[in-house]
């Protein structure tokens, strides 16, 4: 029994002696209430194989004998080990799950394998609309500011514009939250398409503006005032 704990706490130590000299943590993005999932990155399955996944250094689960062990009361009802423990599946998450995660390979031959994740949570990113403001239209073109909005304010939100004109692929055209666009009566039914995103998860929205420039389409090379439509 005391051989055992010594041999726990000898590959722990190991493991946070390799953190510590600046090993590379994998990047690793979730979003609240979802799950994410941590998998060893290399090979390693075999027989006389032992695993400790720790969060923050305090252990989570022991794998051994192809068995798992979960040993943190808080993650008791939200962990699920898969491919001989090397993936681990962590449901419900929430921001306290944030951190560094780490995994401790012992094998048959005492030599130890240890891979680190950086696991950063985010919100849900919400459903996003568009406002549109046609900003003068004449029978060269149409000139129309666009802008791309969520009814919450998360935090780390990006913004991607794409367009495409008929059956063509989606092209990348502007980023940020507003942008304009200058059309020609032969491209005005062009579709945009606003991509709301965070590292872990995207929603989008998209519009044709053939209809609101056709709303001023009958009075010619008069600029008009703004127009908006949601």
């Amino acid at each position: 029994m005391i051989g055992h704990i010594v041999g726990i706490l000898s590959i722990l130590l190991a493991a946070n002696l390799l953190i510590s000299e600046g090993q590379v943590h994998l990047p690793v993005y979730g979003i609240i209430n979802q799950e994410v999932v941590l998998r060893l990155p290399v090979d390693q399955t075999g027989s006389g194989l032992e695993m400790y996944w720790t969060f923050q250094s305090i252990i989570l689960a022991h794998f051994s004998n192809n068995q798992m062990k979960i040993i943190n009361e808080k993650f008791m009802t939200r962990l699920e080990p898969s491919d001989s423990g090397t993936t681990l599946r962590i449901h419900n998450l929430t921001m306290e799950d944030a951190g560094i995660y780490a995994v401790s390979v012992h094998t048959a031959g005492r030599k130890i394998y240890q891979t680190s994740y950086n696991l950063t949570v985010y919100e849900p990113v919400p459903s996003p609309y568009l406002r549109t403001e046609v900003m003068g239209y004449r029978t060269d073109g149409c000139n129309v500011t666009l802008q791309c909005s969520v009814p919450s304010h998360p935090s780390h939100l990006s913004y991607t514009w794409k367009y495409r004109h008929q059956d063509q692929e989606y092209q990348l055209y502007d980023s940020g939250s507003t942008t304009q666009i200058s059309l020609a009566p032969d491209h005005q039914d062009m579709e945009i398409l606003c991509i709301v995103h965070n590292p872990a998860d995207h929603k989008n929205v998209s519009s044709t503006l053939q209809e609101i420039c056709s709303d001023h389409a009958n009075s010619p090379d008069i600029e008009k005032g703004i127009y908006t439509s949601y």
